[in-house]
């Protein structure tokens, strides 16, 4: 069984009205079961920012062992990744940006205050969390093709996870500087060190709703990345690997 993470109800929209309501999970998180297209999945609405997203997978895992999870929403693409609101992207890690501290030389993130996050028989981890590298290129080639069909564009690359999104020029070419990344959200990382604590499969697909830039408001379209990110998803559930990878 998948478990599907999504922050908020607008992220998982008509999913809900496919599934059963279940009792809560521990903390009041709203849960469903059911299948989508033709797999067995549960759901998991946490709400915004990492604090919510890890005490709900934490809930979640302590009870249970899914051959993965799979976090879904929106998200604010950096204007180098050459994303388009509504295109998507799939994450080959996530990274948590803005946590650490600052120095007059510069930040410091985890590794250079030698505060490991997680610690056990393989290296420690910090501030980033790979994902399987062979899982995400697998479901990477089905989502370009879904791309290419429904004419958009599907980018791969890190995720970034911050408290406070991107809302100027300056930071967002700040922040892509340190990272490379492709787009930015307020929850993908902390659902990813859990995972990495219960030993499970993740992967982390989000619909691009702003540019993480210049804050215009304006701009933004959630309700559109909103409905290809899950147009996107039953396209990947119909064809995930028989075999989780890892």
């Amino acid at each position: 069984m998948l478990v599907l993470f999504a922050a908020m109800p607008v992220e998982a929209g008509d999913l809900i009205d496919q599934l059963s309501a279940e009792p809560p999970l521990p903390g009041s998180f709203p849960r469903f079961s059911g299948r989508l297209a033709g797999r067995p999945v549960e759901l998991v609405l946490t709400g915004p920012g990492k604090a919510n997203a890890a005490a709900a997978a934490a809930s979640c895992l302590a009870s249970q062992r899914p051959d993965a999870i799979l976090q879904f929403g929106c998200g604010g693409a950096y204007p180098q990744a050459a994303l388009n609101i509504g295109d998507l992207a799939l994450a080959t890690c996530e990274i948590l940006l803005d946590e650490g501290s600052d120095s007059p030389e510069g930040f410091l993130d985890f590794e250079d205050l030698g505060l490991p996050l997680v610690e056990g028989p393989a290296a420690p981890l910090y501030n980033r969390f790979d994902f399987d590298s062979a899982l995400v290129d697998e479901l990477y080639d089905g989502l370009r093709s879904f791309a290419a069909d429904n004419g958009i564009s599907c980018g791969k690359g890190p995720f970034v996870t911050v408290s406070t999104c991107t809302g100027t020029d300056e930071q967002a070419q700040q922040r892509w500087q340190d990272s490379l990344a492709v787009c930015e959200n307020m929850e993908g990382a902390a659902l990813a060190l859990v995972a990495a604590r219960f030993g499970v499969p993740m992967v982390e697909l989000r619909g691009i709703s702003n540019l993480a830039a210049r804050r215009q408001r304006d701009e933004w379209d959630i309700p559109g990345a909103c409905r290809n990110v899950r147009k996107a998803l039953r396209h990947l559930l119909a064809r995930w690997p028989g075999e989780t990878h890892g």
